[in-house]
């Protein structure tokens, strides 16, 4: 059996660097004690360096991480290690582990270390899927890659750090004899330390436990001297299993036991105690357990454990019996309006805690809520097990499409609902939203976040912000192993949120409410669920490729220009057709393609009806017309029309500010002429704002940009109040809300995936111009002088961007006075316009990292890489043809005393040029810090996909 021979230290820290040091001593850890060449190492105060013994003598130095804590070697190397202090020389250090790490970012492997933020690490780690070898350099604190491959499935792993001079070379094997090289590099590095290490890592900071055996470290290199092996002595005893148990569903059971030594195991299982089916092995450790799938329901199995030590010691238990549930007799859910005094007989309530409450409110006799209540103080968090309270629906394994209406918006951090689809307790969909705690007011800080946890192991699938609401409908579809999330605001108009795929038996689903702390502090929190239906079909019903429905139809006839504004269901463009009776007889302009739509009706007649329909075509020419409609304008002088582009309700980015300005952006018009325009936060004195065009950020006549400091909104909801006065003094006041959150840091890596239906200011902070979302990619509703949208946080330092372009035609104002060649990209570690001269708004663009772009000089377009201020810049002439979508990876990387950045592009349509390939690269001894993403369109009609940002 394992047996724990020496508990050797917690919260000691590692030799300082320069210490004496010598030469590295190769350990098989045989004996009582560990050798006093050793210095144990846990960062955080918890966690083990322990030796531990098999039922044969076989001995490990054991490294263990607990649940719930994060042991990362990334910035600094938290890692629980036991290290050796050496020499700065030549090495060559091998260790074997008999360990394999099973959940989620478990981690093992060699650490080389200068100090606490200079270090190499080579480890094995698990990704969710399957292992990986993986190598990280920090240097400084600044973190980098060197390579991230997979691995086949393992019983144990060797690795080997190899060192001469600068130069590295990393190597693996499987079994001790043959070697793989995984990788080589240089880095200069004033070595102090050396050994193995354990770790373990969640986002969340729910990190799963984890405990690595080191079977031996040793100079392979053959300098310096050994500790004798103790040799192994027979293995008489076979292991002994605990705790086996089965969590039996419709259609799977989950089985669970414990072993008190290393095994690996299996489960045995089939209608008679002949048997006849077994599970995967499990990995070698002390814990185990094992799904088993397609299962019958409401059957009898058998089954029984093998568990096998090192020694090759088997135990079987005796034969058990679990009966899996009855399938839904139904086969679907059943949609429910919670109408009646009780919950119907098709709900089961679940509280896994034994606390908080299911239950409906509402007058009998008419459709209520479902309420979920949980309490504060407990963890209710869907993460490695379903700790929801919740109410579902017992379901047969078919294709669903369910959807539920909440009126409860969660306000405190980490209060969550959502939907549940369900094999067992650790093998679920969860899709909802959350608050991250960002600010106040009801939906301030909203997060939609999915994720499926597959055996105990969750994997997020969505993590996104949304804007603030009253009320949120969520959907979850599944056909076959394909699911796609989705979610809208007012239940009519849906967004498109996740589509992936995994295979999972579904027993149940429904409804959920829940609330999470760190530190056991939960809130309490009720979800209201207003409704729980069956769609029919995946697409929610509807004929497929139908025409596209106009929603939301508003008309603001309060100034002197009317406003209409709807929405469309799928992309479309749109036109208002009117007149003084139903002939009509005049249309408006047509509203770039997308869902989202709006227009200005100038020059109509006072205290006049006016008839209206609005027309909506789709790509596929399929035309909707509205039934007739009127309005009546105003019969004095109402003031000129402000038209505030993205909403009057705005925050200052999808997570945290990307710039050091907030932007509230629009146009004005007034058939008298504006005289004057200005901007107030909060009741402070007003502020004058410039009207376009000015040849540079306010392109178009009427255009204009409050360029209002981060610093000067409070957090939570300030009030930004635009007024215009016309040449007649007629004066418009508009109140736009603008929701400052709490300036959390955005973690990397991060992921902008457009959604079509959404404002883009939701979905990453608009800086300048008109944008859409069209086909799934941002893209200018109308050109100008450098329109930007800024994506990420103003903390991001080192990182890697990765996103698709498209120009699909140069704009009117190409290579006009000021502007010159139009271009297409990207902006690294930028902070925000800065004042040049006393113009509104600011237009100078450094400092800044850099940018990379692809501009259309007249005569000799070009692919270009430059600096702050402009210099240095280098540049390429690759193919780019207009209408072809080509990939743009940038990357700022802190190297030393300079900042490196690199660029290349190349068609969507064909490979990458090799990892190690940059078309462009500069270094710079200056410039900012930190920054965020800037995606840059000039004078240009283009479009960017999905932004993906790393760390480095």
């Amino acid at each position: 059996m394992l047996a724990v021979l020496v508990v050797l230290a917690s919260g000691l820290t590692a030799p300082e660097p320069g210490s004496p040091g010598g030469p590295f001593v190769t350990d098989r850890f045989g004996g009582s004690v560990l050798g006093s060449h050793w210095q144990p190492v846990t960062p955080h105060g918890v966690g083990d360096v322990q030796l531990a013994e098999s039922g044969r003598g076989e001995q490990w130095l054991a490294l263990s991480v607990p649940d719930g804590v994060n042991h990362h070697p990334w910035t600094t190397n938290d890692t629980v290690r036991a290290v050796q202090a050496v020499w700065d020389r030549d090495l060559r250090v091998q260790a074997g582990f008999g360990s394999v790490p099973f959940a989620r970012y478990q981690m093992q492997g060699l650490t080389v270390a200068a100090s606490e933020d200079t270090f190499l690490r080579y480890e094995v780690h698990h990704d969710g899927a399957g292992l990986r070898l993986f190598a990280g350099l920090t240097v400084d604190g600044v973190p980098s890659v060197v390579f991230d491959t997979e691995l086949p499935a393992l019983d144990q792993v060797h690795l080997q750090v190899t060192r001469e001079g600068s130069d590295w070379e990393l190597s693996w094997s499987p079994d001790g004899t043959g070697w793989s090289v995984g990788g080589a590099f240089s880095q200069r590095m004033t070595v102090a330390e050396v050994g193995p290490f354990a770790g373990s890592f969640d986002r969340a900071g729910n990190a799963v436990a984890f405990t690595a055996l080191v079977d031996y470290v040793a100079d392979t290199a053959g300098s310096a001297p050994a500790v004798p092996e103790s040799p192994a002595g027979p293995d008489p005893a076979a292991p002994s299993v605990t705790g086996s148990g089965a969590d039996p569903r419709a259609r799977s059971a989950r089985l669970t036991w414990a072993t008190d030594e290393v095994t690996t195991g299996r489960v045995e299982y089939g209608p008679t105690d002949a048997y006849g089916e077994q599970s995967d092995r499990t990995p070698a450790g002390l814990g185990h357990a094992r799904t088993l799938p397609d299962l019958e329901p409401d059957t009898s199995y058998h089954y029984r454990v093998v568990a096998t030590d090192l020694s090759g010691n088997v135990t079987t238990t005796e034969d058990a019996v679990f009966t899996t549930a009855a399938d839904s007799p139904a086969g679907r859910l059943v949609s429910d309006n919670f109408a009646g005094t009780d919950l119907d007989p098709h709900w089961e309530p679940v509280r896994p805690l034994g606390v908080g409450e299911v239950g409906r409110t509402g007058p009998a006799d008419v459709s209520g809520q479902l309420l979920l209540s949980v309490p504060a103080g407990h963890n209710h968090d869907p993460w490695t097990a379903n700790d929801s309270v919740r109410a579902v629906q017992a379901l047969a394994d078919e294709d669903l499409s369910i959807e539920a209406r909440f009126s409860s918006i969660p306000v405190q951090r980490n209060q969550m609902q959502g939907l549940t689809v369900g094999e067992s307790r650790v093998t679920f969909l969860r899709f909802g939203v959350h608050s991250a705690g960002a600010g106040a007011g009801a939906g301030s800080g909203l997060r939609l976040f999915g994720a499926v946890t597959h055996d105990g192991t969750p994997t997020v699938v969505v993590d996104v912000g949304l804007p603030a609401l009253e009320a949120v409908s969520l959907r979850v579809a599944r056909t076959g192993d394909d699911w796609e999330l989705s979610w809208s605001a007012d239940g009519a108009t849906w967004t498109s949120a996740a589509v992936f795929s995994q295979r999972m038996v579904i027993s149940e689903a429904g409804p959920f409410a829940g609330s999470y702390d760190k530190a056991g502090a939960a809130p309490a929190f009720t979800a209201l669920v207003d409704h729980v239906h069956e769609t029919g079909s995946p697409d929610g019903g509807g004929a497929p490729g139908g025409p596209p429905e106009v929603q939301n139809v508003s008309v603001d006839t309060s100034t002197n220009i009317v406003l209409v504004r709807w929405l469309t269901s799928t992309e479309a463009t749109g036109q208002v057709e009117l007149g003084t009776d139903d002939s009509y007889g005049d249309t408006s302009q047509t509203t770039t393609a997308g869902t989202v739509h709006g227009v200005q009706l100038a020059d109509l007649e006072r205290d006049t009806t006016y008839h209206y329909r609005l027309v909506a075509t789709d790509p596929d020419g399929q035309v909707v017309r509205t039934e007739d409609a009127t309005f009546t304008t105003a019969a004095g002088n109402t003031g000129p029309t402000i038209d505030v582009w993205y909403g009057r309700e705005q925050v200052t980015g999808p997570v945290a500010p990307a710039q050091q300005w907030v932007n509230v952006l629009g146009n004005v018009r007034d058939p008298d002429g504006v005289s004057s325009l200005r901007y107030s936060v909060n009741g402070n004195g007003p502020r004058p704002l410039t009207l376009g065009p000015d040849t540079r950020r306010l392109q178009w006549p009427g255009d204009f940009n409050a360029d209002i400091p981060v610093d000067d909104l409070a957090p939570g909801t300030n009030e930004v109040t635009i007024t215009a006065t016309d040449g007649q003094g007629a004066v418009t006041t508009v109140p736009v809300t603008v929701q400052r959150g709490s300036d959390a840091d955005t973690d990397l890596p991060y992921q902008v995936s457009w959604s079509g239906g959404r404002s883009p200011a939701t979905q990453a902070q608009v800086v300048d111009g008109r944008w859409t979302v069209l086909d799934g990619g941002l893209r200018t509703g109308r050109t100008g002088y450098d329109r930007v949208v800024a994506v990420g946080d103003l903390g991001w330092s080192d990182y890697e961007v990765t996103v698709p372009i498209t120009v699909h035609e140069l704009g009117p104002a190409a290579y006009s006075y000021l502007s010159g060649g139009p271009m297409i990209g990207v902006g690294l570690r930028w902070r925000g316009h800065t004042a040049v001269d006393d113009k509104q708004p600011a237009w100078g663009f450094y400092p800044t990292g850099a940018f990379a772009w692809y501009r259309f000089h007249e005569g000799r377009p070009r692919f270009e890489l430059s600096g702050d201020d402009g210099k240095p810049t280098v540049h390429t002439s690759p193919l780019f043809e207009i209408g072809t979508t080509y990939l743009l990876k940038v990357r700022v990387e802190t190297v030393g005393d300079v900042t490196r950045y690199q660029a290349k592009l190349w068609s969507a349509d064909g490979p990458e040029p090799g990892p190690g390939l940059w078309d462009l690269e500069i270094e710079q001894p200056d410039g900012p810090e930190s920054g965020s993403v800037a995606l840059v369109a000039h004078q240009l009609d283009g479009t960017f996909g999905d932004v993906t940002v790393r760390p480095l």
